[in-house]
């Protein structure tokens, strides 16, 4: 039999790249992912304030806001003045923090464009 193995960094595609290799070469597929976790106990990255933060935001009592970044930047700031939050580094961290933002506080993001510009839009979801 033969054996294809893909060595990488996480994230890097491993798992996409051996699914399509497997089937173009008629191979069968294997992930090592599962075992790993089991073994080591899964990684886990340390919360993002800025998630946080969010989820107090919107939540069960409170489960819609929608506006600018540069209005969320000011509600956030007024929340934890310790903090300074500028609107890009918002919106690059809600994109990449969106799935993580739903499936552990139920919070759906959404980045849209209007006639005055970008807005975004935080819903809190009661389906996880």
């Amino acid at each position: 039999m033969k054996h294809l193995i893909l060595i990488g960094l996480p994230g890097s595609g491993k798992t996409t790249v051996g699914r399509l290799a497997a089937e173009r070469l008629g191979l069968p597929f294997s992930d090592c992912d599962t075992l790993i976790e089991v073994e080591t106990g899964r990684f886990k990255e340390p919360p993002n304030p800025l998630v946080g933060l969010v989820s107090r935001l919107v939540n069960e009592e409170n489960p819609s806001w929608s506006g600018t970044a540069t209005e969320l930047a000011q509600c956030l700031s007024e929340m934890d003045s310790s903090r300074s939050f500028t609107p890009n580094w918002i919106v690059r961290t809600l994109n990449v923090q969106q799935e993580n933002l739903l499936r552990d506080h139920g919070v759906r993001y959404v980045s849209y464009r209007t006639k005055e510009g970008k807005a975004l839009s935080l819903r809190w979801d009661s389906v996880r």
